[in-house]
């Protein structure tokens, strides 16, 4: 072979193993990687997002779970009234000397005051204390011995859903930022829901709804409806309505 010839193909074969990318290669391969990279983010986003969505809703689930078995326990423990003996008879009757919102000749079990517009409304409920079993106020603490009705009062303040027992008053549930009471009475065969009953006597079940709210923001857009059916306006946060129905056991008292 001629000594030129083989001289020409050795710089060629180093030429050619010493050539890099070009710069549109470069270019093309940097926005790939941007691409990657953008979409990566994104993801990231939406499922941080959607876990924070996650965690709202089920709090908030958990939450009204909590404030409508307080509430239920106290609906379904209303006007009730220790028996004790009659004498030498062997027979039983109720003790005396409960009135809860009434007289201890008509006594009455239940309350409520119906919110002024769209404000959130209040429940009140008693019961006769009987010191031997123990008898608890919402708030789970035990009233004095000498205490004959146990009152309990349910509001919303500030977000937080209040309890005020017989001696004390807390928060036990937090983020509510409504709750609306509608009373069932007897009409006819069906029982019709009003804001303030025509009898309070007549009460036979109350129904309560609770419009939740969640802690974080941006991840609502769009209103929804309250209790009352009213618009409620988006502020980025989660919120949910829950409606619980309770029926009294203790009628007439």
């Amino acid at each position: 072979m001629n000594p030129t010839a083989s001289l020409h193909l050795c710089k060629a074969a180093r030429h050619q193993r010493q050539s890099g990318m070009s710069l549109v290669e470069i270019l093309v391969g940097m926005v790939i990687g941007l691409m990657v990279a953008l979409a990566a983010t994104s993801s990231l986003i939406f499922v941080r997002l959607s876990a924070a969505t996650a965690e709202d809703a089920w709090r908030m689930q958990q939450d009204s779970n909590l404030a409508f078995r307080v509430i239920g326990m106290q609906l379904r423990q209303a006007g009730a009234r220790p028996l004790i003996s009659s004498g030498n008879s062997g027979n039983v009757e109720f003790a005396s000397g409960y009135s809860g919102y009434g007289t201890t000749d008509a006594p009455s079990s239940l309350r409520g005051t119906n919110g002024a517009g769209s404000a959130p409304d209040t429940l009140q409920t008693s019961l006769q204390n009987d010191v031997p079993t123990d008898t608890r106020d919402c708030l789970g603490l035990l009233p004095g011995s000498t205490t004959v009705d146990v009152r309990n009062v349910f509001t919303v303040s500030a977000g937080d859903l209040m309890c005020t027992g017989t001696n004390t008053s807390a928060a036990f549930v937090s983020g509510v930022e409504d709750m609306q009471v509608w009373y069932g009475e007897p009409n006819g065969t069906l029982l019709q829901y009003r804001t303030t009953p025509v009898s309070w006597a007549a009460v036979t079940a109350v129904m309560v709804c609770l419009r939740m709210v969640g802690e974080r923001q941006g991840q609502v857009t769009t209103q929804i409806t309250g209790c009352n059916g009213e618009a409620v306006p988006a502020d980025g946060r989660l919120r949910r309505t829950y409606t619980r129905l309770f029926q009294l056991r203790n009628l007439g008292a």
